[in-house]
């Protein structure tokens, strides 16, 4: 067993000074250190770095085997894990091992941690800052790809700490002894059945000689695959059930919406873009890992998921307090107004249909503003608007054609416009028509507003007709009965 240094035992006399702390939770940290001697001088390397100050339960809600403080240069662990249980368990002293060794490499990591966060709050107001399209996601694939090299290489350490405490207590273990000592094992190692059972180390990950692992870049991103892609057996965030992308995605989402708040766009219509797909993140996990606007940003944020052609208008929502994922048809909470634009219109028709249509409107008006010498502008925003309202307030589930009224005895050219599914000279196309001056004039969040209004008398009207249909059908069959 390895004698502790005197700054260790420093670390170790403050954390026995905590009220929280137990006598038998000192007692079980200093055994686990000192079982391993890899593990010891990792703990002497980071004090004397500055980067360990601290030991310190972890709150009972958090979802963690341990975390690191970067603020207090501390290192949290759970009460549960290191208090001895009662028998006939015993304290699982392998994943301490693994976890401190984990811990104490994010300590390393934390400055190039900060590094990339500070170039993710400049991508995010260069990408806020443009006239058009503020597409954040390479912004937030750049900092969750530094996230995951954070995640990796701590893992590495955590298994160089595990391998050391198993050497330290049979010098010729074997890999098959390491993936009997912990359940993490599985994630460097992997067991082909017998007979004879054996174990090696996967494909993309190389071992030394004496079963520990460098950090290369190879085993760097080796371990990112075998341990943050892992998915949501990684049990993280508030409700055990995120994987690491998620973990950090939501994160990465709430300072991007932040933003995005603070730089509306001028016209009233959301630009937030985001592929989804791409980031490998899930509206519904970021939500319940809490998503966090602040107090000066509204609580529901619209943006496009460019992972689906067209595009599809979607909603994050506030919810750092509830962590709960707020469906796509819901309404944020109470009466407080949202913006940017549309941000409180439900969508209770099927997904990114109303994106669709206004997309189709929008550029058969940018085409009749061109046709006429003009150039499409916010004045071309509020028509698009206005217009997509106008088609489903009648039905229009696709414009063909935008076309303005012709001069006429009792009228000026251009006095009326007019939407159109179907050929103009078909006199059964779908088509309806609105004042040309009303609909450019109106603000867009009024037309967004009214469009919402349209949806969902729409759906109610659909749900009232599919209860017409039923109580018919039900009728029509006890009326058979009684025959």
């Amino acid at each position: 067993m390895t004698t502790l240094s005197a700054e260790t035992e420093r670390l170790l006399g403050e954390f026995a000074g905590k009220t929280d702390v137990t006598t038998d939770q000192v007692d079980n940290l200093r055994r686990i250190i000192a079982e391993s001697p890899v593990l010891a001088k990792q703990v002497d390397a980071a004090i004397a770095a500055g980067h360990l100050k601290h030991f310190e339960l972890q709150p009972a809600e958090t979802n963690a085997g341990g975390t690191y403080l970067g603020d207090t240069k501390s290192i949290a662990l759970p009460a549960s894990a290191l208090s001895t249980p009662a028998a006939p368990d015993t304290l699982d002293a392998a994943d301490l091992t693994f976890v401190l060794g984990h811990e104490i490499q994010h300590g390393f990591n934390h400055a190039g941690t900060e590094r990339a966060l500070e170039q993710f709050d400049a991508d995010l107001a260069e990408v806020a800052g443009r006239p058009t399209g503020h597409d954040y996601t390479e912004a937030i694939g750049t900092l969750l790809a530094a996230n995951r090299r954070d995640e990796a290489s701590a893992n590495i350490e955590g298994w160089n700490a595990l391998a050391s405490r198993v050497r330290a207590a049979r010098p010729d273990a074997t890999l098959g002894d390491l993936y009997d000592a912990s359940t993490r094992s599985k994630q460097f190692v992997g067991l082909q059945p017998g007979p004879p059972v054996t174990y090696a180390a996967h494909p993309d990950l190389t071992l030394n000689d004496d079963l520990s692992m460098t950090a290369t870049a190879a085993n760097i991103e080796g371990m990112g695959k075998h341990y943050y892609d892992e998915g949501v057996s990684s049990r993280l965030g508030h409700n055990s059930n995120s994987d690491y992308q998620n973990y950090y995605g939501s994160y990465a989402i709430s300072l991007a919406c932040q933003y995005e708040a603070v730089n509306p766009a001028p016209d009233g219509i959301s630009r937030m873009e985001v592929n989804m797909r791409k980031l490998g993140l899930q509206e519904s996990l970021l939500e319940q890992n809490g998503l966090d606007f602040g107090e000066a940003s509204p609580p529901r944020q619209p943006y496009f998921d460019t992972s689906t052609s067209p595009s599809t208008l979607r909603y994050f929502d506030h919810t750092a307090a509830t962590h709960v994922h707020v469906p796509i048809t819901a309404q944020p909470p109470g009466n407080t107004p949202v913006q940017p634009a549309g941000a409180d219109m439900p969508n209770v028709l099927p997904e990114g249909r109303d994106r669709s249509l206004h997309e189709q409107i929008r550029g058969k008006v940018a085409e009749l503003d061109a046709a006429n010498g003009r150039s499409f502008d916010a004045s071309s925003e509020r028509l698009s608007a206005s217009l997509l309202v106008l088609a489903r307030e009648n039905g229009l589930d696709r414009v063909d054609h935008v076309v303005l009224s012709q001069q006429t005895g009792g009228a000026a050219a251009a006095q009326n416009i007019f939407v159109v599914k179907g050929a103009l000279d078909d006199p059964s196309s779908l088509r309806a028509h609105s004042p040309t001056a009303e609909a450019a004039q109106r603000p867009v969040q009024e037309s967004l507003d009214n469009l919402a209004v349209v949806n969902q008398r729409q759906a109610e009207q659909a749900s009232q007709e599919q209860t017409r249909q039923r109580e018919q059908v039900q009728e029509q069959q006890r009326s058979a009965l009684s025959h």
